[in-house]
């Protein structure tokens, strides 16, 4: 199993948490897809950490390969920065 970490920071909290779930139907078929949880900041309430779960990079890169475009397209009227990601096992 790996674990994306993806950073976000936004201008727009409530804008970004919202956009976020009207995105989810673009995982709900994924291959090795299993499953995000969002978590915000505390001591910085614009910064958002995006935590999916993947059996692999691999599976992770096609879903990106398919999708990202519209993800980000959706995503980057409320970030303030481009998502950083970084893959854990």
């Amino acid at each position: 199993m790996v674990t994306a970490l993806v950073y976000l920071d936004t201008s727009d909290p409530e804008g970004l948490s919202g956009t976020l779930g009207t995105t989810a139907h673009l995982f709900e078929d994924a291959e090795g897809f299993h499953g995000f949880d969002l978590l915000r900041g505390i001591e910085t309430p614009d910064r958002f950490l995006l935590i999916a779960r993947w059996d692999s990079v691999a599976d992770h890169e096609r879903w990106q390969e398919a999708h990202v475009k519209e993800f980000l397209e959706a995503l980057t009227p409320h970030l303030s920065a481009s998502p950083d990601i970084k893959h854990f096992e």
